[in-house]
């Protein structure tokens, strides 16, 4: 069960990874 959860966990990440670097730019340019 754990390793189901991993697989959608790194899914999720691969497919999201630029936006969360986006949010992370995006983040430290106003702050």
């Amino acid at each position: 069960m754990s390793e189901e959860i991993l697989k959608v966990e790194k899914l999720y990440f691969k497919y999201n990874n630029t936006d969360i670097l986006k949010d992370i730019n995006f983040s430290l340019e106003v702050g």
